[in-house]
C-alpha cells in the first residue's frame, strides 16, 4: 500500500512481479475485497497446481511430478555430493487385468 501515484514506481512494482497495486487512501470494504479475491485466486492456483502434480483415481504423484522432483533431488544430490537412489515399481502385466475386469475393478486396485 503507497500513497505514491507515479507511474514509473509503479511499472517498477509490476516488473518485480506486484499481484496488486493499492493506492492511499483505501476503504476497509476495498481492502477486505481485493484480499478475499487474492486469498480465492491462491486456492484456485494451489489446487490447479494439484492437478497438475497429481493422479485424481489414486491421488499420488504423477510422472510429471516425478520427472521434476527427480531432476531437483539429482542436482541437490550432485552438488553435495551425496547418494542418490530412486525406486519405480511396476506392475507386470495390468493392461491384461484391466481388459478383462473393466475399469472399475482396475479403479479399485489402484
Amino acid at each position: 500500500m503507497t500513497s505514491t501515484y507515479d507511474t514509473e514506481y509503479q511499472n517498477a512494482c509490476w516488473e518485480a512481479g506486484a499481484s496488486d497495486f493499492i493506492g492511499k487512501p483505501i476503504t476497509a470494504s476495498t481492502l477486505i475485497h481485493r484480499t478475499k479475491n487474492h486469498l480465492e485466486n491462491k486456492l484456485r492456483l494451489e489446487k490447479l497446481l494439484q492437478l497438475t502434480y497429481k493422479d485424481s483415481l489414486t491421488g499420488l504423484f504423477n510422472r510429471h511430478y516425478l520427472d521434476l522432483e527427480v531432476a531437483n533431488v539429482f542436482k541437490q544430490t550432485s552438488r553435495e555430493r551425496k547418494p542418490f537412489s530412486l525406486l519405480i515399481l511396476d506392475i507386470d502385466y495390468f493392461k491384461l487385468y484391466n481388459d478383462q475386469y473393466a475399469h472399475p475393478q482396475r479403479d479399485a486396485s489402484l
